[in-house]
């Protein structure tokens, strides 16, 4: 049997490049010479600082197609309200470009990053109103009430096993911040049997809201939420909203210069890593122009 014709054929044939590229720095980049013929020389800074935006930047432009779908739909959709879980067991944290004395560094560093994120979605999209959630990456921290007003405080929702939940939360978070719902029967984590009054009583010292089939309440159950909303109703008077607006601009107060130093603290240890130059504060936030979640800081005045 004869040979067949060989037909060369390139090994990494990509095509044309169709990246869309945006300036990160100037600074770390020059031209030299070799043998007569002009290089581009890259110092080491620069690659560090390229590596730290990546790693920021990784998950929405290796993922445009995808982040363009989600920003179209709460673009143009009537969305005011995305309960966000995001839930992920993180065990063994560790990071292999950090020395041993500052692994204790990467669980802080990786919930700036979530700040980063949260302040993406926020800006871009004032009108939402996020809420988080209480597990998954140690995300429940009062910091993150800046950029999340409410979070989901536990998926127990067993109106028993709420009043600890929600007791225990009640000391550091404000009660208007902890996502308290009346869900159905029997409970999906305990299998206890409430009444709808317990469940309802329980849900109204938190952000109160339902979790259930609508469609299978009896004509009595249906009375009893309906009675149930209009005594909140009732609650929620024009000066209740203004103390809420109050507690919020307070919240802002206190909190913004929290998350404000953290940012700084990391950005001049890289101004520190970078030799003084480059990475600032405000770059920290500096990100792909064709980044479909592109968006100021939140803590730049910009807001």
């Amino acid at each position: 049997m004869a040979n067949p014709e060989f037909h060369y054929q390139p090994m990494f044939d990509l095509g044309p490049d169709k990246t869309e590229y945006y300036l990160l720095t100037k600074d770390y980049v020059s031209v030299s010479e070799f043998e007569g013929k002009p290089i581009l020389k890259i110092e080491k800074e620069g690659l560090t600082a390229m590596a730290n935006a990546a790693f920021r930047d990784v998950s929405f432009l290796l993922r445009r197609a995808h982040n363009e779908q989600v920003a179209k739909i709460l673009r143009e959709s009537k969305i005011s309200y995305i309960k966000w879980d995001m839930n992920r067991s993180m065990s063994e944290v560790y990071s292999t470009a950090l020395p041993a004395g500052k692994q204790g560094e990467v669980m802080h560093r990786y919930i700036l990053g979530v700040y980063d994120l949260y302040s993406r979605l926020t800006t871009k999209y004032p009108h939402i109103l996020f809420e988080s959630c209480s597990s998954g990456g140690a995300r429940f921290d009062p910091a993150m009430l800046y950029f999340a007003p409410q979070a989901w405080s536990s998926d127990n929702s067993d109106a028993v096993s709420r009043l600890k939940i929600q007791y225990g939360t009640s000391m550091v978070y404000p009660i208007s911040s902890i996502g308290a719902h009346i869900s159905a029967v029997p409970n999906h984590q305990v299998d206890r049997i409430t009444s709808l009054k317990m469940r309802g009583d329980v849900a109204y010292f938190g952000t109160f809201g339902y979790e259930l089939d609508l469609t299978k309440l009896t004509e009595e159950e249906r009375t009893q939420l309906t009675e149930l909303c209009e005594k909140l109703q009732e609650k929620l008077t024009t000066r209740n909203v203004e103390e809420i607006k109050t507690a919020k601009d307070d919240l802002e107060k206190v909190f913004q210069p929290i998350v404000t130093k953290m940012y700084e603290e990391v950005a001049k240890e890289q101004q520190a890593q970078n030799g003084g130059t480059g990475t600032g504060f405000e770059d920290m936030f500096s990100h792909a122009t064709n980044n479909p979640f592109a968006g100021s800081s939140p803590f730049n005045g910009q807001q």
